[in-house]
């Protein structure tokens, strides 16, 4: 089922490709019908932020250019979170301490949990929140393991206050979840567990406890684009077979969403796409090349400071000369033009970042069901508690047989 599904999504994305795989930064072109075009160009940032994190009213929208919009809500609905009877309902006691959203996740991800059948192992742990919460409802012992000591010794502390009140059997293992050996804590008998593990760390994940031969897994993935090669690499035979090849550009397509920000953190967001797109139309002129030049990041508290002093430092980072008597308020104007612009050409390639993401968590669903392990793969809550709400949940029925 999991490969049919795939191939599918995958038709329908490479056949589309004029419309997400552009990088709307660095080009002015779009090769899209004129009546899209004409559609785009007449909305307002505050109806592109509006639509932002309106999956239906997007699709609705740009429906009569882009039809795929429906089909491919269509194969996303096939992967909604399952109705459950065997659940075991997370009390909310358990989430003192833990901020709001994030306990939210949390319970929804433990209430969409099978039974462990031995120690859980905890990946990228931060404080053991998770494992805190799973350690309780589930009677189970847990290793929650963490690079970062400071985190662990914070973890460790909670873990011994709440031992005796809750029911908690958690310790913590201080190790770097990339290094090779890290995969002999992976439990063989037991269950792996990852809520939001970042690009490299959760794809390690799914190498060890395959090498392991884990019996139970559960991931949440998240920040497909934190990896160290310069392209994705896919997991799977079906991926690799793929004619789609995937940029870090694309890989953050899925991560551009405004549903945990809001309007402050967007309003940030453009200020600072506004004075880095500023520079970019600058430097063309100057340099009399029609090429984007990617800046490094900055410090948000660069923001708060003037426009000028961003130039200042943007120019010397590509050694580019500002000229005399430059027009600063100019100089932004075509900024905030071309930013208008951006956004624009974004909302379109938005239409397929929910596709993108399921296409990379079937990827690494088929590389474990290629290992021989049984496969789920669920939306474990909603939308708007946090976009990153795909999970892949494996068992691999061998590790039985080698375990009991």
């Amino acid at each position: 089922m999991l490969t049919e599904q795939f191939h599918h999504l995958d038709r329908l994305l490479t056949e589309h490709r004029q419309y997400w795989q552009v990088r709307a930064f660095a080009t002015f072109d779009r090769l899209w019908p004129e009546g899209l075009k004409q559609c785009v160009d007449s909305l307002s940032i505050e109806q592109i932020w509006q639509l932002d994190g309106a999956e239906d009213e997007l699709v609705a929208l740009f429906s009569p250019w882009l039809p795929v919009g429906e089909a491919l809500n269509q194969l996303l609905e096939q992967f909604q979170r399952p109705e459950s009877n065997d659940h075991k309902d997370v009390e909310a006691r358990l989430g003192v301490g833990i901020p709001g959203r994030k306990w939210r996740q949390i319970a929804a991800f433990v209430e969409s949990m099978p039974k462990p059948a031995g120690t859980v192992l905890e990946w990228c742990a931060g404080k053991g929140h998770l494992g805190r919460v799973v350690s309780s409802v589930h009677g189970c012992e847990v290793q929650s393991l963490e690079w970062d000591r400071g985190l662990c010794h914070e973890g460790e502390q909670l873990a011994a206050k709440y031992r005796d009140k809750y029911r908690v059997d958690q310790t913590f293992l201080c190790a770097d979840a990339l290094m090779a050996e890290t995969k002999e804590h992976i439990p063989r008998g037991g269950m792996s567990i990852a809520l939001h593990a970042c690009g490299d760390l959760h794809t390690q994940l799914l190498k060890a406890w395959v090498v392991r031969k884990g019996e139970q897994l559960l991931l949440a993935p998240c920040c497909y684009h934190l990896t160290k090669d310069a392209r994705y690499l896919p997991l799977s035979q079906a991926a690799k077979a793929s004619a789609i090849r995937l940029s870090k550009a694309d890989l953050s397509l899925p991560l551009q969403s405004t549903v945990t920000g809001g309007k402050r953190v967007q309003r940030l967001r453009d200020l600072e796409a506004n004075w880095r797109l500023s520079f970019d139309m600058l430097q063309r002129q100057i340099r009399g090349v029609d090429e984007y030049l990617p800046l490094p990041s900055i410090k948000k508290a660069m923001l708060a400071g003037p426009f000028d002093a961003f130039l200042a430092w943007a120019a010397t980072q590509k050694a580019v000369p500002l000229p005399a008597g430059l027009d600063i308020a100019a100089c932004l104007l075509r900024g905030q033009r071309r930013l208008l612009e951006v956004r624009r050409t974004e909302l379109v390639s938005k239409l397929f970042r929910r596709a993108i993401e399921l296409w990379l968590v079937l990827d690494r669903a088929l590389y474990l069901q290629e290992q021989g392990a049984e496969v789920d793969v669920f939306t474990f809550c909603d939308y708007q508690l946090t976009p990153r709400n795909f999970m892949i949940r494996a068992n691999n029925p061998r590790a039985v047989t080698l375990c009991r």
